[in-house]
């Protein structure tokens, strides 16, 4: 599910303000 997530807000990026530390910890969780 993390992976779908982080999928959808780096899509997202573009469009909404997604805080960077959020997306490297979720990546570096999952890896």
């Amino acid at each position: 599910l993390s992976a779908f997530v982080l999928r959808c807000f780096l899509e997202a990026d573009p469009y909404i303000d997604i805080d960077q530390n959020v997306l490297h910890r979720t990546y570096t969780w999952l890896k």
